[in-house]
């Protein structure tokens, strides 16, 4: 199983047209200029991934409680490792942050490990430039992000910008079965179901935490999807419709996606993926879904015999369902083709990217940029968007 978080290292001002060195030709540019009027227009949802967060010197490794910048996640999972005396000297597990945070979790206490949790993600981190361009956008947003800081949600503080907060909690009796919910100004959440969470998209922007975030106010409102046991129940409850609100997927269906910070080898991107298979373009299953169902299956049965071996075996309500995709025939193609003609155009933006991680985001209908994270924001930030016939005409009535 791999790290949630992507170790990709990344140059700050790497070009967002790039050559591909393996067929020497040049990379296709994203079309800059149609997503930032897009997400002017309230007409993407923004997906954040670990690999937004970027700003750190070049070769600088990550110390805890003195680095300005967030650790990847193999240096989290090392450090942690490190503190439980993980029964492993092999790279990869040793950089499996989901396994490494279950044995820790096991050997040592669930509470502990939120403390240490909460300790690294509480400093004062620079925020990035998707962050703050992001806060700049004086549209409604839905923002969903899997990362547990909360750089975005300071970024809209400092400028002022309300937002609803969402986030899927862990280790809270109270919320089980629920998502809490931090109305803009709010200092104690709400626990609701997510079939009756309620808030007008069209008028209030939302960030929505996926897999959990550090609450600074009270600790008691962390939450850290990490360990394997984690993921599997995340994916239990998405199974059952009962992690995701029921008010985003309308939203989901009627909107672009953008993707940033997101690798193949990112849990979080696994995941975010198998939720969002009925609202992407790609309906048939492939050899590709494989690369993502083996991990999350496998962790599953790892879960399902610690339970059984503690005596307390997994019910079925439990268990991660698989979609039952064998009886796909003639006729299922024939309503893909009607329905695929519905879907929008959605995008990835990573930099390097491999050929299987072309070919994944491929297989899902999402169009694959080689872009640094830091230098694509920089030419949405650049790009002039046209001047709307409205302006145009009163600009050219004041110069007669």
């Amino acid at each position: 199983m791999s790290s949630p978080f992507p170790d990709n290292k990344v140059t700050v001002n790497q070009p967002a047209s790039v050559q591909n060195g393996e067929a020497g030709l040049k990379e296709l540019e994203p079309p800059y200029l149609v997503i930032k009027e897009l997400l002017r227009e309230g007409k993407v949802v923004v997906f954040l991934g670990a690999g937004v967060n970027s700003r750190r010197p070049p070769e600088a490794e990550w110390k805890p409680n003195e680095s300005n910048f967030l650790p990847r996640g193999s240096e989290l999972s090392k450090y942690l490792a490190r503190q439980c005396s993980f029964p492993s000297d092999e790279k990869h597990d040793l950089e499996d942050l989901a396994k490494v945070s279950s044995y820790y979790s096991i050997t040592v206490s669930r509470s502990d490990l939120r403390q240490r949790l909460r300790k690294i993600f509480k400093r004062n981190f620079e925020l990035c430039d998707i962050h703050t361009y992001l806060a700049s956008i004086n549209t409604p947003l839905l923002i969903v992000t899997t990362n547990y800081d909360d750089l975005t949600e300071t970024a809209f503080k400092l400028v002022g910008r309300p937002y609803d907060l969402v986030v899927y909690p862990t280790d809270s009796e109270d919320a089980k079965g629920s998502v809490l919910w931090w109305k803009h100004g709010e200092r104690e959440p709400k626990a609701v179901t997510p079939n009756t969470l309620h808030i007008d998209l069209k008028t209030t922007t939302v960030i929505y935490k996926m897999h959990g975030t550090l609450c600074r106010p009270k600790r008691k409102w962390d939450s850290y999807v990490i360990t394997e046991e984690d993921y599997v129940d995340f994916l239990s409850r998405m199974t059952g419709h009962t992690a995701v609100p029921a008010i985003f997927m309308p939203y989901f269906r009627t909107r672009h996606f953008l993707f940033l910070g997101y690798g193949l080898n990112d849990w979080n991107l696994r995941v975010v993926l198998r939720n969002l298979r009925d609202v992407l373009p790609s309906k048939r299953k492939s050899k590709l879904d494989d690369v993502i169902e083996q991990p999350l299956l496998a962790a599953q049965e790892a879960a399902e015999k610690r339970e059984e071996a503690a005596g307390e075996a997994a019910t079925p309500e439990e268990l991660v369902a698989e979609e039952q995709d064998d009886d796909y025939d003639e006729e299922d193609e024939e309503d893909e083709e009607d329905i695929s003609t519905e879907f929008l155009s959605s995008w990835a933006i990573k930099y390097r990217p491999t050929l299987l991680e072309r070919a994944l985001w491929d297989a899902r209908g999402i169009k694959i940029y080689n872009a640094d994270i830091a230098a694509f924001v920089k030419r949405l930030q650049e790009e002039v968007m046209p001047e709307s016939p409205a302006l145009q005409a009163e600009s050219e009535a004041s110069h007669e």
